[in-house]
């Protein structure tokens, strides 16, 4: 990176260094494990937790302004910090690291009374979390690391904290750099598309027909559940049972090059359901329009 050089992330959540684009760290660990993506509605709130903690860790969060749809999720990640006597030293630390030149952003690095750590705030933890706080853990950025966390956090202001020990970052560190070379590989030799995996400049015209035919398709069901609201981006509650949880199910397609997932899944038949009776429910608006912390520089 030359000193000049400023790291930015655009609002399609991708990584500059001038005018030329660096991988993301949940980028490419989605390359090989799909399912570590999210829907942009729940991209959308979790940014509006991460701006919200943010705001109140540096002492300018206007609680008025917080969401319901996302109050129970703040209050969470505060309770965490909390209960484990966290220090915060930085919050939505960006970085980019020099030699392999990848980039990301670390939620929240502090020091607690076993050393300093570095944290996730997640909607869900999986075994790709471990991945991801392994590459963090790398950045110069991060200094030096005892441990790290992914924090999951619930909309009725609980939590889930899956630690990882300073050997266990390490290891998930150098997992990340295979997945990275193999990436890098990638896009060097088939400048994967977001359909195929294929190059639209070296593109056989059977290949195209492979993709256009949908022959390379794998389609998965998922399935995630959070709380109603009479609010405009939630799916309104059950008549019946006014307080249960929402259901949401939907399909994902991803196109298949060499039996592995290639490029963005692509959601569709979005369904929501009262998670007590089943009793489908009314699609919610557009995720854009999810209330969050937002404009509250001033």
């Amino acid at each position: 990176m030359k000193p000049t050089e400023t790291l930015i992330l655009d609002d399609e959540h991708r990584y500059w260094l001038g005018d030329r684009r660096v991988p993301g760290v949940t980028s490419v660990i989605r390359g090989f494990a799909p399912s570590f993506g999210a829907g942009q509605w729940y991209l959308d709130r979790g940014s509006a937790v991460h701006r919200a903690v943010q705001l109140q860790l540096e002492g300018r969060l206007n609680w008025d302004t917080v969401s319901p749809a996302i109050l129970g999720r703040v209050n969470a990640v505060l309770k965490f910090i909390a209960d484990v006597g966290l220090r915060v030293e930085q919050v939505e630390v960006k970085g980019v690291h020099p030699i392999y030149q990848y980039a990301g952003t670390v939620d929240c690095i502090g020091e607690t009374q076993s050393g300093r750590v570095i944290l996730d705030w997640k909607g869900t933890v999986d075994a790709a979390s471990e991945l991801q706080l392994g590459a963090y853990a790398m950045l110069p950025e991060a200094g030096r690391i005892q441990r790290g966390a992914a924090v999951e956090v619930h909309d009725d202001g609980t939590y889930k904290c899956h630690w990882y020990s300073g050997r266990e970052l390490h290891f998930a560190g150098r997992t990340f750099l295979a997945m990275l070379t193999v990436n890098q590989w990638q896009q060097k030799h088939n400048r994967q598309d977001q359909r195929s995996g294929w190059s639209n400049e070296t593109m056989t015209q059977e290949q195209q027909a492979m993709v256009d035919s949908k022959l390379y398709t794998r389609k998965t069901k998922s399935e995630a559940t959070f709380a109603a609201s009479d609010g405009s981006a939630l799916p309104s509650h059950c008549e019946k049972h006014p307080t249960a949880m929402v259901r949401h199910s939907w399909n994902e397609s991803h196109y298949i090059l060499n039996g592995m997932p290639s490029g963005e899944g692509i959601k569709s038949e979005h369904a929501y359901f009262c998670a007590e009776c089943g009793r489908p429910l009314a699609e919610p608006n557009a995720p854009h329009e999810l209330p969050g912390a937002k404009n509250q520089d001033a």
